[in-house]
């Protein structure tokens, strides 16, 4: 993940983190791994912080996630990454909620899982 930019005043002040899934097609149910030690295979970056003013134009994450991929036996063509930015709980709002969200293909036409730098839009709001 390199960054998040045109947030400027769009996003209030505070702490925020992405959450990367994996889920079967777009709106779809997040993917499960029985051997993975956990229910749903979600990354997360580290939070930043964000001022929520209109000269901050982005959040800079320059970090790396891992996810577990499925083997190409079991790829369907609408898998893909679901990117949500949460907003962290602090004394400004009460409780941790999903601003904007993403999606992303994860396997190519060949069931070859996409590798590579891209840049996809986020949608406001949760999903």
């Amino acid at each position: 993940l390199r960054s998040l930019r045109g947030a400027k005043d769009r996003l209030q002040r505070g702490h925020y983190v992405l959450l990367v899934s994996m889920v079967e097609r777009v709106g779809g149910q997040k993917l499960k791994w029985s051997g993975a030690g956990t229910d749903h295979c979600v990354a997360r970056s580290r939070p930043k912080q964000h001022l929520g003013r209109f000269f901050d134009l982005g959040l800079s994450f320059e970090e790396h996630i891992f996810l577990l991929a499925p083997p190409r036996v079991d790829a369907r063509p609408g898998m893909c990454l679901q990117f949500e930015l949460v907003q962290c709980k602090s004394r400004l709002v009460n409780e941790d909620r999903c601003v904007g969200w993403a999606v992303f293909p994860l396997f190519g036409t060949q069931r070859e899982v996409l590798d590579g730098k891209f840049k996809t839009p986020l949608l406001r709001g949760a999903v």
